[in-house]
């Protein structure tokens, strides 16, 4: 168990903020100039702290919001605010080192990794999945659906919740390329694992020319390079991993990757996903704004008549569109937050606007973001 607080400072982190004249760096600039850039760099830092202090987690909240996750069956907080972690406790069994189900945080994982790939041309998210899965080409339904779709749950397939995760499931992958499709592609938002197990099975097609297994980029292009590789993952009969669910990682491995998602790719000065490739995050798909590829958004917390939704309850419930429309995580919250959510309470919140980083494991259904983020972010 370990708790740190930056008194003096408030917990807001300033160092390495701005130029830096030191050494040769002088050399950089004339002598004339050398004034104009020493009162730009104070400038610059006196901005930038200001900015984050505004937005400053104080350590009365922090232990409030500890107490909420603990008493609704939490097993890890970890709480980062720039590069002070503000907060780390472990409870009902949660040790620092313990690597808990992700559940459905995997699909965010499997999102970040089809970004890399988007980035590297094996596929695009705009193509047709039926170019790759020779199978659906004559379908009417299935044969319209394209990547994005799969990744944003609006493919028009049916959930596959039972015949996906039956006990003793051989080859899930087939299973999944059977799953009919029951509405046209785009137009539903259908929260299930078909989605994500049909994706597996065309990455896995599409990385065969290359020699290479779905399981073994993921990890290359995202959990390996943050510092959070797998020690375990779900698979079926035949050593299919799940991409709907099956990581397992513990509270710090799960900071790790939010620090990846805050720096947009980014990992200890390497680009390792572009930039760019995060702006699909900015909005959410047409059938439910609050979902893109794998991660939940807050986009809609400041428009009159947003409503807060409890995620975890609603995905069951095969709500339309439009119902979808005004929802968000919590209205406390930056509408720049976006969530990696899993069942029973498993959560990662990024809030880039405030530099901040939220790991969350616990093993109860009666959590809640809204109540959460509101006692940490009041």
């Amino acid at each position: 168990m370990r708790e740190t607080q930056e008194k003096k400072t408030g917990g807001i982190p300033h160092k390495g903020i701005g130029l830096s004249l030191q050494g040769g760096g002088n050399r950089l600039f004339p002598r004339g100039q050398r004034f104009l850039a020493c009162l730009l760099n104070y400038v610059f830092v006196v901005v930038s702290f200001q900015s984050i202090s505004a937005g400053s987690i104080s350590w009365q909240a922090a232990k409030k919001a500890h107490q909420y996750s603990s008493s609704h069956g939490g097993i890890s907080l970890l709480i980062k605010q720039g590069d002070s972690v503000l907060l780390e406790k472990y409870d009902n069994g949660g040790t620092a080192t313990r690597r808990s189900p992700a559940f459905s945080m995997t699909k965010s994982f499997c999102g970040l990794m089809a970004m890399a790939a988007d980035a590297e041309r094996i596929f695009s998210l705009e193509e047709r999945v039926s170019d790759t899965i020779s199978e659906w080409r004559c379908d009417p339904v299935k044969s319209r659906i394209t990547v994005q779709q799969l990744l944003d749950q609006t493919s028009g397939l049916t959930t596959g919740y039972n015949a996906l995760y039956a006990s003793r499931v051989r080859d899930k992958g087939r299973i999944a390329l059977q799953v009919p499709g029951i509405s046209q592609p785009g137009s539903t938002f259908l929260y299930g694992p078909s989605h994500w197990e049909v994706f597996e099975e065309f990455l896995r097609r599409k990385l065969r020319v290359r020699g290479a297994q779905p399981l073994a980029y993921l990890r290359r292009k995202v959990l390996a390079v943050c510092g959070a590789d797998i020690a375990g993952w779900r698979r079926d009969n035949v050593g299919n991993p799940y991409f709907s669910t099956g990581a397992m990682l513990s509270a710090p491995q799960l900071t790790k990757i939010g620090d990846f998602i805050l720096n947009s790719g980014r990992r200890n000065c390497f680009q390792l996903i572009p930039k760019k490739e995060f702006e699909v995050l900015n909005y959410g798909s047409p059938a439910n704004p609050m979902y893109r590829m794998g991660f939940w958004l807050n986009r809609a917390s400041q428009i009159p008549g947003a409503e807060e939704v409890a995620i975890e309850q609603r995905i069951g419930g095969g709500y339309s569109a439009s119902s979808w429309r005004d929802a968000c995580i919590s209205k406390h919250a930056p509408p720049d937050l976006i969530a990696m959510v899993g069942s029973r309470g498993q959560r990662l919140y990024v809030v880039p606007s405030r530099r901040l980083i939220v790991a969350r494991q616990g093993k109860s259904n009666n959590f809640r973001d809204s109540e959460f983020l509101r006692i940490l972010l009041n």
